[in-house]
């Protein structure tokens, strides 16, 4: 598959049987950059929604975000008997928000407190012989949740992983997966797990760590296609702090990007600005609000503009605005500010200037091939850097038709080419002999080569 990430005219150049070019024969073309909000692969604004079709969806969401997030329950996704039931979500929900060029993303939880369902990964599941605690749900009411480092558990889970591979690996509008089955919401932590059942369950710091490690490893054999997120939240369990160091680095030795679901307007946590630092040229940052992106966790009001300033001084690929509970309340003036950290929250990869002759010369007698040289200047606009690969394809257009294509491969590659960089690149292009007509139009797209 290959997603083209911008499609631009550079410029034309004149063809001409004489071989004397007099004065300046170069021509320098400075394209207007768009401030429209791009929706390149993973990158941008992401909004959190239930199971619900994007007709249901405000408008100015659809058209100011990139990607649809799916964060659900495991009871969500799967049928009576257990059974996962993706292709029918995807024709019900996921494809409608296709249609609009968004990309999905996915986390599939075990557990949640604010589900209003007793078994959030289902009964019949647990059934299977996956022991189990009590605990309470944030609306008072029971949940009945698995022992995570259980084998059992583990076994059954990554079945639900690998049913998912089957439905979206390599797809063209995939675009994070979380792990998702550790902790509450997915999250890591054990918020709601008291020490007596931690020790009745047998928990250990190794047990925990292998649990993590074998629902990567699954996720890494499931979905070797797409990009993975792992949420770095090393509170709220005994001595969190040396088993997620582990945690984090493997997930991004193996390129998983990572996830902070507690920024505020403070920006990330404490905990993952460390990790953030250190780590953002090389792996992808998703900052998620505590709460919401115009409130803080426990409810209090908070500046949606100070909110973005903050996080996007994280360089984030990935802003996620949270669910219709706050976004349905923002104002014009908030959805504006909403618009405006779009067009910088990941990666923009412009072209500020290309170099053409004006002029070429064929040879005389008609039959031979001539040369195209020129030079394009790339930027990098955006706040992230680009993690993927990439290649310039160069077009010749004469008379509305392709005369020729070539594809260069940048030097360095565009994943080097950190925020607020530029890169020069030369190429020379051959034009076939015998070619008709006095203009050539020279065309180009940045398009990223995703696996497939």
């Amino acid at each position: 598959m290959r997603a083209a990430l911008c499609f631009l005219l550079l410029g034309a150049v004149a063809a001409t049987p004489s071989a004397a070019m007099a004065g300046d024969i170069w021509r320098v073309v400075r394209p207007p950059i768009s401030d429209r909000i791009l929706k390149n692969p993973n990158s941008g604004l992401a909004f959190m929604t239930g199971l619900v079709p994007a007709s249901e969806i405000p408008e100015w969401i659809l058209r100011t975000c990139s990607i649809v997030y799916f964060r659900v329950d495991w009871a969500d996704v799967v049928d009576d008997r257990g059974r996962a039931r993706f292709k029918e979500l995807d024709r019900k929900v996921f494809s409608t928000y296709r249609k609009h060029g968004l990309k999905l993303a996915f986390r599939l939880m075990a557990a949640n407190m604010h589900s209003n369902k007793e078994y959030v990964t289902p009964k019949v599941i647990l059934d299977r012989g996956i022991p189990t605690v009590i605990h309470t749900s944030v609306r008072g009411k029971k949940q009945v949740d698995p022992v995570f480092w259980d084998e059992k558990f583990l076994e059954e889970y990554n079945g639900l992983t690998r049913e998912l591979g089957r439905f979206l690996d390599g797809q063209p509008w995939v675009g994070q997966v979380d792990l998702g089955g550790m902790g509450e919401w997915g999250e890591m932590h054990l918020s709601r797990w008291t020490g007596r059942e931690l020790a009745a369950n047998g928990f250990t710091h190794e047990k925990y760590l292998r649990a993590v490690v074998a629902m990567m490893d699954e996720m890494d054999r499931s979905l070797p296609r797409v990009v993975k997120a792992f949420c770095v939240a090393p509170i709220l369990m005994p001595d969190p702090g040396p088993v997620f160091a582990q945690l984090v680095d493997r997930a991004t030795r193996r390129g998983w990007w990572l996830r902070s679901d507690g920024c505020s307007t403070d920006g990330p946590p404490p905990y993952v600005k460390p990790y953030a630092e250190k780590l953002w040229t090389r792996v992808g940052i998703i900052c998620e609000p505590s709460g919401g992106i115009n409130r803080g966790y426990h409810g209090g009001k908070a500046s949606v503009a100070e909110y973005f300033k903050a996080n996007l001084k994280w360089r984030p690929s990935v802003l996620n605005l949270m669910g219709m509970w706050d976004l349905a309340k923002l104002s014009p003036k908030e959805k504006k500010v909403c618009a405006d950290a779009a067009r910088k929250a990941g990666y923009r990869l412009t072209v500020d200037e290309v170099v053409l002759p004006k002029v070429i010369s064929r040879p005389e007698s008609g039959k031979g091939s001539c040369w195209l040289p020129g030079r394009i200047t790339f930027s990098q606009r955006g706040v992230a850097p680009y993690y993927g690969s990439a290649v310039v394809v160069l077009k010749l257009i004469v008379s509305g038709k392709v005369l020729a294509r070539r594809t260069i491969m940048p030097e360095p590659p565009f994943s080097q080419l950190l925020p607020g960089k530029t890169h020069k690149q030369d190429f020379l292009l051959e034009i076939p002999a015998g070619f008709q007509g006095r203009e050539i139009a020279v065309m180009a797209a940045v398009e990223d080569i995703a696996a497939g």
